[in-house]
């Protein structure tokens, strides 16, 4: 999905929540227009978040505030018809005055905050989705991935009890800089691993379900059989050429991330060191 696909999810969302709540918030068009900013998988799962967004006095009025604001500095954005093509000159209006950006960041908090239940995010037949550079506030999370399918969450954080998740037939989550927060401890990912099987992320522990790891590439942590297991895998030696002689030899991985300089074991030749990836 584009971002006009985003847009029109996110109005049609939001038009949904207000034909379901009689107090109809002058600031809906901003409540869309954040809306829109959030991955895919929180706009389509949004009517629980708009319908405690709606009923919040104190959320409302945050966002009444920042509308005011911006309905200053472009009346357009409040006369415009099309809450569509309103959400766009919104986009113009915070292209043109930074200062908002931090203030649009906290609202998106807020926004996501209010849905408190069970954040899910389903990928299945042959499909990807992408949870990037967001922030979510719920009591648990699932995470699921089902018939050769993949989740790829990047720079993410989860504030749950717990956060599971599930890969099946053939399928992945792939993780990188993201962090679960429970409310007595936290695990931090920084490299990037695949979560196999079933993950679960509880305060500051992970739990395996049987035959589930996770996969960092150089080593692995998880389950086999009844035993928790780490393997360690040994990098794959490095295959080097003399630029003088042309002999071609071997040295591990780590010896040649180390050197500066390369001597050739057969001519004795001493060169700079090639970089190594």
């Amino acid at each position: 999905m584009n971002i006009v696909d985003s847009i029109l999810l996110a109005t049609n969302n939001v038009k949904n929540a207000m034909e379901r709540n009689e107090t109809a918030k002058k600031s809906s068009r901003l409540v869309a227009f954040i809306l829109s900013l959030l991955p895919i998988p929180v706009i389509q799962q949004s009517g629980t978040m708009l319908d405690r967004y709606f009923s919040n006095k104190d959320m409302g009025e945050e966002f009444d505030k920042i509308w005011r604001e911006l309905s200053l500095l472009n009346p357009m954005i409040n006369e415009i018809a099309d809450m569509g093509v309103a959400l766009q000159e919104i986009a113009k209006t915070l292209k043109d005055h930074a200062s908002f950006n931090l203030k649009i960041e906290h609202l998106k908090e807020l926004l996501v905050s209010a849905s408190d239940e069970k954040f899910q995010i389903q990928t299945h037949d042959y499909s990807t989705q992408e949870f990037i550079d967001s922030v979510v506030t719920t009591k648990t999370a699932e995470i699921t991935a089902e018939k050769f399918s993949r989740n790829v969450i990047s720079g993410a954080t989860f504030n749950a009890q717990n956060t599971t998740l599930k890969a099946s037939g053939n399928s992945s989550n792939r993780i990188t800089n993201s962090n679960f927060n429970g409310s007595k401890g936290s695990v931090t990912v920084n490299e990037e691993a695949q979560a196999n099987g079933t993950v679960i992320f509880e305060e500051a522990g992970i739990g395996f379900a049987s035959e589930s790891n996770l996969d960092f590439g150089h080593f692995q942590m998880g389950t086999s059989g009844e035993s928790f297991c780490i393997s360690v895998r040994q990098p794959t030696p490095v295959q080097l050429l003399c630029p003088a002689c042309n002999h071609k030899f071997e040295m591990s991985f780590y010896e040649a991330s180390v050197l500066s300089f390369l001597a050739c074991p057969n001519c004795g030749t001493t060169n700079p060191m090639p970089k190594i990836k």
